[in-house]
Formats: C-alpha cells, sequence, structure tokens
C-alpha cells in the first residue's frame, strides 16, 4: 500500500478527473425522466412572476405557461436550480426539446461533480489517511442508481449534491473562527433550501453546533447565530419569489405541502400493489437496503452505528461527525414523523447519502487508528466490491438506474424496476437503427409521458424514421416500462398488445423495456 500522502492525493485527483471526462462523454447516453418538464415549467411560471414584479419580458418564455403564480398550487418548489438553467437557456437561445433538457442534465452533472470536489476537501480534513479519503470519494460515486441519476435528476441529485457541499460548508465553520465562513455557509444553506424545502434541516443543525462548540462563549454564539440566521433567511427570501409576499405564511405552507405532495398512485412493493399513500413504514429502508450494493450497505450500518454510539458515549462533545448524523438522521426521522408520501425507491432520500459517507469515512478512521489488521482486510473488500461495481456499471450502461443487490430476488413484478421511462429512449433508438430501413417511417406508441420526451432526444436521423403517438392502436410499434402491475399482469397473460414482442432491454435478466410489434388486426 503507498504510505506517501501527496501520491494517494494524486490518486484521488486523477480519479475525479477521470470521472468527470467519462461523465461528460456519457451524459447524452441517457433519456428523459417524467419530473424534467415539470420542473421547468415550475420555473418558467415563477418567471412570469418576476416580470409582473419587475415590468419586463422574457421572450424566450414568452407565452408558456402562462398561469397565475400566486394560484399555482406547486409553488412550494423552490426554483434556484432550474432559475439558473432557465436563464442559460435563454442566454444560449436553446430552442429545441433536446438543447434544452440536455444542457440541464449536464448541469446537474456538473454541480454533482462540485459536490465531490467537497466532499474531498471535507473528507482530507476529517481524517488522517487519504486512502481513507479515496474510499469515501468511490463510496460516494459508485453507488449505481446515484451515478445514474447524477446524470439527469434535476430534484433529488441536485439537492444531494448541495446538501454534501453544505456540509462541507458546515466544517468550515466548525473548524474556523472566521466570520467569512459563517457567512458562506448561510448563503449557501439559502441556496439548499431554495433547491429543496427539505434543507431548512440545515438551519438548527448550524445553530445547535455554534451553542455547543462555544457554550462557554456567550458573545460569539449570539453574533456568530445571529449572522448565521439572518443572512440564511433574508438570502432565502431574496432568491425564492414565493417567500417574497407573507413570507413567513407561505413558508409554512410549503412545508406543508411538501411533507405530503399528493402523488396517488400505486407502487409495486414485494409482487403487491400498494397505494403511495399506505406504503408502511419499512418502504424507505428496504429501498436503501436492496439497492446498494452489499459492501457499501454494510459500510454505511456501521458508519451510522458507530457515529450513533460514540455521540452517547461522549454526551454530544465537540466532534463534528455528530452534527453529520443530524444531518443524514434528521431528515430520515421527519419522514417517519410526518409519514411523508415517499414513491420511486429512496430517492427522495437521496440527499442524505453524502452524510453517510462521512459517517462511514470517520468509522474507517477509527478502524485504522485501533484496529489496522481488521482495516487492511475491509481495504481490499472494499477495492473488489468498487472494482465489481464498476464492472456492473460499465456492463448496463445505461441503464444504472436499475440496479438491484442479491438481497432483492429481483424479478419483473417484484419491485419498481424503470419507473421514471429512462429506457424510452434505448427503445426507440433501437427500433430507429435495427428495424426500421432507411428512407421510411414508423409509428411508435406509449402513453407515458417520458416516452415522449425520450423521443424528442433522438438524434436527427432516428427522429426522421419514428412519428410517435399516445395511441397504441394508430402504431406500428407499441414500447412499455411495466410501470404498474397491470402491465406486467397483462405481459404475463400475453393479452393482446402483449403477445407480439420483439425486443427486451433487461438488467441482470430482468425486462425493464420491451418494444412490442403491434398486430394488424388490433390497428385502426
Amino acid at each position: 500500500m503507498i504510505r506517501d500522502r501527496k501520491a494517494v492525493r494524486n490518486i484521488i485527483v486523477v480519479y475525479i478527473v477521470l470521472y468527470a471526462i467519462v461523465g461528460f462523454i456519457i451524459t447524452p447516453d441517457y433519456g428523459f425522466s417524467v419530473d424534467e418538464k415539470v420542473q421547468r415549467m415550475h420555473a418558467v411560471i415563477a418567471s412570469h412572476y418576476l416580470e409582473d414584479i419587475l415590468n419586463t419580458n422574457f421572450d424566450c418564455i414568452d407565452q408558456e405557461y402562462e398561469q397565475n403564480y400566486r394560484e399555482y398550487n406547486q409553488r412550494f418548489y423552490g426554483n434556484s436550480f432550474q432559475f439558473i438553467a432557465l436563464s442559460l437557456e435563454c442566454n444560449l437561445g436553446l430552442d429545441t426539446w433536446k438543447d434544452i433538457y440536455l444542457i440541464r442534465h449536464y448541469m446537474v452533472f456538473i454541480l454533482f461533480l462540485l459536490s465531490i470536489i467537497a466532499l474531498y476537501l471535507l473528507l482530507s480534513k476529517l481524517v488522517n489517511n487519504y486512502w481513507i479519503v479515496l474510499m469515501g470519494i468511490l463510496l460516494y460515486t459508485l453507488h449505481p442508481r446515484i451515478f445514474s441519476h447524477s446524470h439527469y435528476n434535476p430534484k433529488d441529485l441536485v439537492l444531494l449534491a448541495s446538501y454534501t457541499i453544505c456540509l462541507a460548508s458546515l466544517y468550515a465553520v466548525y473548524a474556523r473562527r472566521a466570520y467569512k465562513w459563517i457567512a458562506l455557509h448561510a448563503v449557501l444553506v439559502a441556496l439548499l433550501i431554495t433547491v429543496r424545502l427539505l434543507g431548512v434541516i440545515m438551519i438548527p443543525i448550524t445553530i445547535i453546533m455554534i451553542i455547543i462548540k462555544y457554550r462557554s462563549d456567550y458573545k460569539s454564539i449570539l453574533s456568530k447565530s445571529t449572522l448565521f440566521l439572518i443572512l440564511s433567511i433574508l438570502t432565502t427570501i431574496a432568491i425564492w419569489p414565493l417567500l417574497w409576499e407573507h413570507p413567513l405564511d407561505n413558508f409554512i405552507w410549503a412545508f406543508q405541502n411538501l411533507s405530503r405532495f399528493p402523488w396517488l398512485k400505486d407502487l409495486i412493493y414485494f409482487g403487491e400493489a400498494i397505494p403511495s399513500v399506505d406504503a408502511p413504514w419499512h418502504y424507505l429502508f428496504v429501498w436503501i437496503g436492496i439497492t446498494t450494493p452489499i459492501l457499501f450497505l454494510i459500510s454505511c450500518i456501521a458508519g451510522v452505528l458507530y457515529s450513533l454510539t460514540d455521540t452517547i458515549k461522549n454526551k454530544l462533545q465537540t466532534k463534528f461527525h455528530t452534527y453529520v448524523l443530524m444531518a443524514g438522521g434528521g431528515p430520515v426521522v421527519a419522514v417517519l414523523l410526518f409519514n411523508s408520501i415517499l414513491y420511486g425507491d429512496w430517492r427522495h432520500l437521496y440527499f442524505i447519502y453524502g452524510a453517510i459517507v462521512i459517517l462511514v469515512a470517520v468509522f474507517f478512521q477509527y478502524l485504522y487508528c485501533s484496529h489496522r489488521k481488521i482495516f487492511k482486510l475491509i481495504c481490499i473488500a472494499f477495492g473488489l466490491q468498487c472494482m465489481m461495481t464498476i464492472s456492473w456499471i460499465a456492463n448496463n450502461h445505461p441503464f444504472q438506474f436499475n440496479y438491484f443487490n442479491a438481497i432483492a430476488q429481483n424479478e419483473l413484478g417484484r419491485w419498481e424496476q424503470d419507473y421514471w421511462g429512462l429506457s424510452f429512449k434505448a427503445a426507440m433508438e433501437k427500433i430507429a437503427d435495427d428495424f426500421v430501413p432507411s428512407n421510411e417511417t414508423v409509428i411508435v406508441a406509449s402513453p407515458d409521458f417520458s416516452a415522449y420526451g425520450g423521443y424528442q432526444l433522438l438524434n436527427k436521423d432516428q427522429k426522421d424514421k419514428i412519428t410517435y403517438s399516445w395511441v397504441p392502436e394508430e402504431a406500428d410499434y407499441f414500447i412499455t416500462n411495466y410501470r404498474f402491475l397491470e402491465e406486467v399482469d397483462k405481459m404475463k397473460s400475453q393479452d393482446p398488445l402483449y403477445d407480439s414482442l420483439i425486443y427486451q432491454f433487461k438488467v441482470d435478466d430482468v425486462p425493464i423495456m420491451s418494444i412490442y410489434k403491434v398486430p394488424k388486426e388490433i390497428q385502426r
């Protein structure tokens, strides 16, 4: 094992650079997630509100979604990331669907890269072994589902990246006395809150940390807490149009709505269709357990348990991982207490993954200092797990979002597979490239909006061969991601439309997307 700190640090830098290069190359390979258009719509409607307030006109969104912002029932979403994306779209003059959303995909990946750098800087200060820093970076970047989502997810991965960056700025406040770090942290927390309101948990964590760290210095507690609170609150109000009128009332309204967002469709969970509002308390924990590489999962559990026991044993002394534990565990407790609606695996809690990685690094540091032989064995096992995971990621590109470990005993109909419809793009590419002769056009149908989005991301040659339809009976081909259990049952019973399979995309031998030739007898 290399012992030179500088050499190991260089390995980390090379890894991050290579990760960035590969990420930029593969980002266009991913499909369209069903929430992307909605997220852009939130920003456009808020921008029309800005037009009214500022008495100006944004030509690039003229006549798009002209709805009264004050009456818009989803204005509780923060818009900071989408405002930046919309501004970039307008300034670059992007006017095609593909360009508008591809630039957003790149933005998500760039923000994730920034969070990797922030995590690297944090871990390099928190632990004294650069091999542990490298293990933390690998754990953060090689979770297959998060790897995939880092190339397109405009909500959950933006929140994960922003939350991880805020943990790094929290450490700067913890380790340094200068007020400039408190000011920077306050601004970053405000940006976090206007990405997703759940980020507000960083405010009480920061205040608690300041109180405990300076518990014998009341002047510092007062000055630092006051600066942080005022700056974070004012910045949040300044960059979130919802709070420009009746800020307290609207903030409370937003919090109440976000904790019980009314997504009222069924989940596929242990082979049964369960309404999202009736998801059991263990839904979150089961999904984390079945979608995380097993050694990563064991490391995460060990890291959380170590920090929890160490915090209890030391009675909330000023150890940084105590506050990271709050940042990781607080949202989980809140979800359980408020009985929040969860769906789409555990992506709504992806944002705590950076905190968990930090706790794992602290645990590895403990093993390195106290149980060196065990640490070396863990390094070997961890390295093997990383190599296996990299191989899996490469072999299943661009469908890493459908990773399940052996615990899941995955099969079609047991769990949700491609619930966001990202593989529709690949299905239409397959049809255009392999099933349609040159100079011919076919009709491809799916009632799923993410399929339409995937169609819009095709290159020109592929798009020229396909006409999109929402109605299978009007089409030559029907494509499906088996989003709900009813479709799985139709496939198994070979119902009409589901009895003429010509191609399937599979992950670990489980179908996630199917292409059917529409029989002539049901075409109209």
